[in-house]
């Protein structure tokens, strides 16, 4: 099974963290995010105001820097540079970014060189050089295992109509159109569950996740 990393613990990194518990596609092993606060990690994680509770055991433990997820390890990093974390101590085979950081991105070009994983797959649309983007419904036969080891999954925007925009164009041809987006509000902007530290405020510590 592949050993997975998650860099970048918001709101796509636990969303991905929840769907593969269910799926188990693969074993994340480590995740990273510069917030050092692992408790409001792991609280941020058990309690969801768009996908619920989760459903199994999570606990965080400082002593050791990792969250327990159904008994299973998870170390825990907090690096602003990624290319830092020993990332061979966790025999990592894949890192998925989903920190939306463009620094990242071009450390993420280090990491590949210096072999010390297999693939990394950013989770936004980088303007600067990754060897493809793949959209699944779209063209993620042209993956290439061997050649394409820095991948962007694009965005949310993208995802959400290329797929359909596909079908269409293939059986009735598509000239021109107009797409209209919705937005979610982002969740540093404390709408919805942010870490407490994100919360706009300097006269509270923010204790009560």
């Amino acid at each position: 099974m592949l050993r997975v990393a998650i860099n970048g613990f918001g709101r796509i990194g636990r969303a991905v963290f929840r769907i593969n518990e269910e799926r188990q596609a693969f074993k994340v092993v480590a995740i990273n995010d510069i917030q050092p606060n692992i408790r409001n990690h792991a609280y941020l994680m058990q309690f969801d105001s768009m996908y619920g509770r989760f459903t199994g055991s999570i606990r965080a433990d400082e002593t050791d820097s990792s969250i327990y997820v159904n008994d299973q390890v998870v170390r825990f990093y907090s690096y602003s540079d990624i290319s830092k974390i020993p990332w061979h101590n966790d025999e990592i085979d894949v890192i998925i970014d989903s920190s939306g950081s463009s620094e990242n991105l071009m450390l993420s070009h280090q990491i590949i060189e210096s072999r010390l994983v297999s693939h990394i797959v950013v989770t936004n649309a980088p303007k600067t050089t990754v060897d493809k983007t793949i959209v699944f419904g779209v063209n993620e036969s042209s993956f290439n295992y061997d050649e394409d080891r820095l991948v962007a999954s694009s965005i949310c925007d993208v995802n959400a109509i290329a797929p359909v925009l596909k079908l269409l164009d293939e059986y009735y041809g598509v000239r021109e159109g107009f797409i209209t987006i919705l937005h979610p509000w982002l969740s540093y902007q404390n709408l919805l569950d942010g870490l407490a530290s994100s919360v706009s405020s300097s006269v509270h510590p923010w204790d009560d996740f």
